[in-house]
């Protein structure tokens, strides 16, 4: 890096980051060789998702509509109890199962080459009703501008 601070997160969809199947036309589509930073939305829908030698690592796995990706959240503390999950959440989850969550981190490898988010900072964005329509825009957007410095 150079000295100019962190980068700032991409957003993107799932599909983006694990090689989906074309969920934009080329035109659209993000260069997401290796980015550094993301920022991904979706629903935490399974507990675990990476294994970590002896015992299953914390974490969950995210899924946007466009793909599934395993989330470490080893670093994050647990969110607060949501009223509208279910309170029957896994140890090794940092929130609910159910929960719509946006997750920022850096972007690793698991030992198989699968791509993994470790995750920096997670929201629970549950209880806000525009929180699926509006990540679609937001991630169109952010695609336009980085075709825009391209």
């Amino acid at each position: 890096m150079s000295g100019r601070g962190a980068a700032a997160a991409v957003k993107c969809f799932v599909a983006d980051l694990v090689g989906g199947s074309g969920s934009r036309p080329p035109s659209q589509q993000l260069s997401l060789d290796e980015p550094e930073r993301v920022w991904v939305q979706g629903v935490a829908v399974a507990s675990g998702g990476l294994s970590g030698g002896a015992s299953e690592v914390r974490g969950f796995v995210l899924d946007d509509g466009t793909g599934l990706l395993p989330i470490d959240a080893r670093k994050l503390p647990p969110l607060a109890p949501s009223s509208s999950l279910p309170s029957s959440t896994p140890s090794s989850m940092p929130c609910p199962l159910g929960a719509y969550v946006m997750v920022i981190g850096s972007v690793g490898r698991r030992e198989d080459g699968a791509r993994v988010v470790v995750a920096a900072k997670l929201v629970d964005l549950s209880p806000d009703p525009n929180r699926e329509s509006m990540w679609y825009l937001e991630v169109l957007d952010c695609a336009q501008h980085l075709a825009r410095q391209q």
